[in-house]
């Protein structure tokens, strides 16, 4: 059975587009391993990370080629 492949939206392509050259120019961003991904099928990508801005800068090397999901825990502070 085939699932229907979802494709990025307009907005994820202007963010992709936006952001190489910032992360690639700016912030002299470096990838490597990616010879070590799938080339298709899905994977779990999983990274620790000190920010919140990680998650973007693991993302754009893969881009245009993959469309990524991204998933989160959340918490809260308060309670018992």
């Amino acid at each position: 059975m085939n699932t229907p492949r979802m494709r990025p939206t307009p907005l994820y392509n202007l963010i992709g587009v936006l952001s190489t050259p910032v992360l690639y120019g700016l912030y002299r961003l470096r990838a490597r391993g990616l010879e070590s991904l799938p080339r298709e099928g899905g994977y779990v990508l999983a990274c620790n990370h000190v920010s919140n801005f990680d998650p973007w800068a693991i993302g754009v090397p893969l881009w245009p080629k993959r469309f990524l999901r991204f998933m989160a825990k959340s918490s809260s502070t308060g309670g018992r």
